[in-house]
């Protein structure tokens, strides 16, 4: 006789499809990494139909006269697996196509990159290394140009949920890890992110609250000011409550300060490590913001 079972419920489901999977930090970094650039990767599938719920893309889809939202995500966004056979595991990974990223407008309008701008592959990798001085993560960033979207970031799944998607309770909650939200903040000012919706940004699992989607970054401070500030920077930096926008003047606290003086101490490296990746000129800004907001000792 066939047993009958009950449906698992969502947090059960997502844990058991959790399981299947190795934990990517209890790897070293440096083999996590040699994986991310070697490992095979296999089951290439849309993210949408992947074990959690994707918010739907905020870019706007223009159909005749009618502004619309896209009812799915428009961006070309994979996940895959890479088999670890030492583990007996594999690996959820994410990858991002350059071919795929950012193809839709940004208020209203189609957003045109300034001249020489780095592939957006090339940003997300750069940007996990300013991650990683800052503290934000340690999971790491590689370039793959052999899979079949062509070249494009990979990087191992992080299990969490877009703050658009939390209820107010697990959303404040979030918002509420400070260390999180301040890293967060000079992160976005130090690469002039411009798209730091709630949608990417991913309360996870441990209960950390991590950027995602960094492809729109490393511009100059004159580009960026087309577009309004969004996320932890807006609310850290600048007086919202204000009919005129002006900062707050919030100090930093010191182990950022230690974080980016560290950064600055290491700048000769850096540059080296950033010269296939970036473009000069945005590498040269990096470290010229840096200074700025050690020099302002606030949240800028």
């Amino acid at each position: 006789m066939a047993i009958e079972t009950e449906p698992l419920a969502s947090s059960e489901t997502e844990e058991r499809d959790q399981g299947q999977y190795l934990d990517p930090e209890t790897l070293k970094p440096e083999d996590l990494e040699r994986v991310l650039k070697e490992g095979q990767v296999i089951n290439i599938r849309p993210i949408e139909i992947g074990p959690q719920t994707v918010p739907p893309h905020a870019d706007r889809v223009l159909l005749g006269d009618i502004d619309q939202y896209a009812p799915k995500h428009k961006d070309i966004v994979e996940m895959a697996e890479i088999e670890i056979p030492e583990k007996g595991q594999k690996i959820l990974v994410v990858y991002k196509p350059d071919s795929g990223v950012n193809q839709g407008p940004m208020q209203g309008e189609p957003l045109a990159l300034p001249e020489n701008s780095s592939p957006y592959s090339h940003k997300e990798v750069a940007a996990w290394k300013i991650t990683s001085v800052l503290g934000i993560t340690s999971l790491p960033v590689v370039l793959r140009e052999d899979l079949p979207e062509g070249k494009g970031s990979l990087r191992p799944y992080i299990w969490g949920e877009p703050l658009e998607l939390l209820s107010s309770t697990l959303k404040d909650k979030a918002l509420g890890q400070r260390k999180d939200v301040e890293n967060i903040a000079v992160f976005d000012y130090l690469l002039q992110t411009l798209d730091r919706r709630e949608s990417n940004l991913l309360w996870t699992n441990k209960e950390n609250l991590v950027p995602i989607d960094n492809s729109l970054t490393f511009f100059d401070e004159v580009f960026a000011l087309q577009f309004h500030v969004k996320g932890p920077r807006w609310n850290m930096a600048f007086d919202t409550e204000s009919k005129v926008i002006r900062l707050k003047h919030r100090p930093l606290p010191e182990r950022i300060t230690s974080n980016l003086q560290r950064f600055l101490d290491q700048e000769q490296d850096c540059r080296e490590e950033l010269s296939g990746i970036l473009t000069e000129e945005e590498i040269s800004g990096i470290f010229e913001r840096t200074r700025a907001v050690l020099e302002a000792g606030t949240f800028l």
